[in-house]
């Protein structure tokens, strides 16, 4: 059976870069499809004209017409029209034995082949027409990330929906125009890209800062703007500065099973399972509007390794199926001695218990359960303080005092 209909991928360049096979079979066409801009390469091609834009339904109809013709028909394509293409679809519509693929090198290959990066181990992800949320799994964990954008506002918008989640600890290199005479190659810290627009033909890649070795993480001690938490009242969550500490005290591993107790936002519950991507982090909290915001972060930060338990401690600690090898306790509602008793019967031999408190009544009754319960403990109080603009000048604001109780077996 004849083959009538060619899919032919072509670059930047135009005309210019085909092979001459490609060039005559768009030249004996009597039906030229495809995007404006490929279009745009033979203005005086006395063949049928069929832009494609949204109308993939209405060309694969005019395809068929075609077939029943026997009309050459050729669809220019971007690059590797099997590779994030229209490839797929054409392929859902036509019979494999009327359609012959001939592909150019996709916009994936220039763009790492202009970067001079390898990228037999990228993680190759396309965002056009897409949601950017595809984005947060190789985010959390691949070196190089290849990013197929929509138009030239997409590397800022990835730069802002990255950073609001705590990932954009990576270099982007923006390559627009590839393998037109004006191509581009520019690199830049992720951060600096949100709000930039680039020429609409570009492709970004993004290289995790440090290379291999250094996941995102290790990025402790995230913003508190960064979650969602009940506002206007910010006392609420754990502070950054004090965050970073109170985990380090707990001293995870990646397989490490944590009980966090009075989760209020889950930030403390985000930072572990991070930290304990192999592990499971269980994120108790009584306040239904706060259980609400766990989830949300859950989303937000891409960790599907925290579970959130709705109740009240020490009652719903019975609930965790896993013993825990660290509990960070955030909150107690006037139970410590209860909630210590309830931690203390599961938790493992080398297993650690953080508190963070903010009043010296809450301290006292915590040291007194402790010294009850037989536990060996040491107390940090911690005092920071922000610098802030006045003027044209800089002040320090004092956060609230916070005592950083560390907890273990004897």
């Amino acid at each position: 059976m004849t083959t009538n209909i060619h899919l032919i991928g072509i670059g930047d360049d135009g005309l210019a870069g085909l092979p001459k096979k490609y060039a005559d079979l768009i030249g004996a066409a009597q039906l030229l499809a495809g995007g404006t801009r490929h279009l745009s390469f033979f203005p005086d091609h006395g063949a049928e004209k069929f832009p494609v834009k949204s109308n993939l339904k209405e060309l694969a109809e005019r395809l068929a017409r075609g077939l029943e013709k026997n009309e050459r028909m050729v669809v220019l394509a971007s690059g590797d029209p099997l590779f994030h293409g229209i490839g797929s679809f054409l392929l859902k519509k036509i019979p494999p034995d009327r359609l012959e693929i001939l592909p150019a090198p996709s916009a994936m290959q220039l763009a790492f082949a202009a970067a001079k990066l390898p990228w037999d181990e990228a993680e190759l992800v396309s965002v056009h027409a897409k949601p950017l949320e595809r984005l947060l799994e190789p985010a959390r964990s691949a070196n190089v990330i290849g990013v197929f954008t929509e138009d030239g506002a997409s590397p800022g918008k990835i730069a802002k929906f990255l950073g609001e989640r705590g990932l954009d600890l990576f270099d982007a290199i923006v390559c627009e125009k590839l393998g037109n005479e004006n191509q581009q190659v520019r690199r830049f810290p992720l951060s600096e890209l949100n709000g930039h627009i680039f020429d609409p033909l570009n492709t970004l890649i993004l290289v995790r800062r440090n290379g291999p070795g250094s996941p995102e993480r290790m990025d402790l001690g995230l913003p508190e703007e960064a979650f969602a938490h009940r506002k206007p009242k910010l006392g609420l969550i754990t502070k950054s500065e004090i965050r970073i500490l109170s985990v380090a005290k707990l001293r995870l591993f990646d397989a490490a099973v944590v009980w966090d107790i009075g989760a209020g936002s889950g930030s403390v519950s985000i930072e572990c399972a991070r930290l304990a991507p192999g592990g499971k982090v269980f994120a108790v909290e009584k306040n239904e509007e706060d259980i609400a915001n766990v989830r949300e972060n859950i989303e937000r930060f891409h960790v599907p390794n925290v579970v959130p338990i709705h109740g009240r401690a020490p009652e719903a600690l019975a609930d965790i199926p896993a013993d825990p090898d660290a509990v960070f306790v955030g909150g107690s509602a006037g139970r410590m001695l209860d909630i210590l008793d309830a931690v203390l019967k599961r938790l493992r031999p080398a297993g650690r218990i953080v508190l963070n408190l903010a009043t010296v009544e809450n301290l006292a009754e915590t040291i007194q359960s402790l010294k009850t319960l037989g536990l060996q403990y040491e107390l940090i109080s911690v005092q920071i303080s922000r610098g802030s603009p006045i003027l044209e000048m800089t002040r320090f604001e004092a956060l609230n005092p916070v005592t950083v109780v560390t907890a273990w077996k004897k």
